[in-house]
């Protein structure tokens, strides 16, 4: 039934963000192509008021104005639909950790927090889990970014992302009352589930500092606030990778903090730097005057 509805959300989310990924080409790979013909079509419209300048000279230029406005317009909402895009996204990150622990406390036969975000998945809310990761998954395998280095961090971001969706963790018990599958993951996909999740972060991470950060010859004074924002939140995802590493790896520190869940709390707080992030990359926060 799960590996069902995990389909659906793929399928589903597959098509609300190819829907949208003509936006993505048109206002990443057109702004270029635009110039170009605009340029074109004044020096056509120009020749042709020329032309005929004894007659049709006023209403040539009122048509040309027209054609401008109506392209400014259209430019304008390719810009809106991205940027909101982009605050979808963030909002989701920052969004899931919350709605999968206030969620279960409406499970009476489950309400407390599970060991990591991963373990969501075997309670009756791993459908919003999975969802939520296809979603995210297929608006990073559209996203394309400015440079070829942008689609190639995108579409790996992407593969983990659904990797972690389609791949679970081992799980808790399969006996347990959270388990709502009754049933646990073979130790060879939650390898693979645990790789993709590594590997997310990091992609993740790399968004943050080295491509978020890419500025113009003059930046403006937010854009330079806007990079110490992710610089901070990459740095954020690096050190949760690095303190989940350090936790996995020490056993008396496992057996010490194991009750204060410090996987889940770790797995938030990266979750959360990569939704503001994007949050601020969608112009949410900070937005150039």
């Amino acid at each position: 039934m799960r590996s069902f509805h995990s389909l659906l959300a793929f399928a589903t989310s597959l098509l609300i963000i190819t829907g949208q990924s003509s936006i993505y080409r048109q206002y990443n790979e057109g702004l270029v192509a635009q110039s170009k013909s605009m340029s074109s079509s004044h020096e056509l419209d120009l020749s042709l008021a020329e032309k005929i300048i004894a007659s049709f000279k006023e209403p040539k230029l009122n048509l040309m104005k027209k054609n401008t406005a109506r392209q400014d317009n259209t430019n304008q909402h390719l810009v809106i639909s991205y940027l909101a895009l982009r605050r979808g996204v963030g909002i989701i990150g920052m969004a899931l950790p919350v709605i999968l622990v206030v969620g279960m406390l409406f499970v009476k036969t489950c309400n407390t927090i599970q060991p990591s975000i991963s373990d969501y998945y075997y309670t009756k809310l791993g459908n919003v889990l999975v969802g939520s990761l296809c979603i995210v998954g297929m608006f990073l395998f559209s996203y394309r970014g400015y440079e070829k280095k942008d689609m190639i961090a995108g579409k790996l971001a992407s593969l983990f992302s659904l990797g972690i969706a389609f791949f679970p963790t081992g799980g808790p018990d399969a006996s347990s009352a959270c388990n709502f599958l009754h049933r646990n993951s073979e130790s060879w996909i939650s390898t693979i589930h645990d790789i993709s999740a590594a590997s997310f972060f990091l992609v993740l991470a790399y968004f943050c500092l080295f491509l978020f950060t890419i500025k113009s010859p003059h930046p403006t004074r937010r854009k330079l606030m806007r990079n110490k924002i992710y610089k901070c939140c990459g740095y954020a995802i690096l050190l949760c990778i690095l303190l989940l590493l350090v936790y996995f790896n020490v056993r008396s520190l496992r057996t010490a903090l194991k009750d204060y869940h410090p996987i889940f709390v770790l797995e938030t707080v990266a979750l959360w730097a990569f939704g503001f992030s994007w949050l601020t990359k969608g112009e949410a926060i900070l937005k150039d005057k």
